[in-house]
């Protein structure tokens, strides 16, 4: 039985990364390109609370 595009697609924001993860554990070369941006992120997100947490401007470069 055919499903509509629509039906399928993920509706909130749990849903997509559930549906992420879900691709990436299908598929283990994924897991190496998306890597290097998910470790940028989270060294920019550990920047910006040790900005904010000794009170220096977070715009300030690293």
């Amino acid at each position: 039985m055919a499903v509509s595009a629509l039906e399928l697609r993920p509706r909130g924001p749990v849903a997509l990364m559930d549906a992420a993860l879900r691709l990436c554990a299908r598929n283990a070369g994924l897991w190496a390109l998306t890597l290097p941006g998910g470790a940028a992120v989270v060294a920019a997100l550990l920047h910006l609370v040790d900005a904010v947490d000794h009170g220096r401007s977070p715009t300030l470069p690293a």
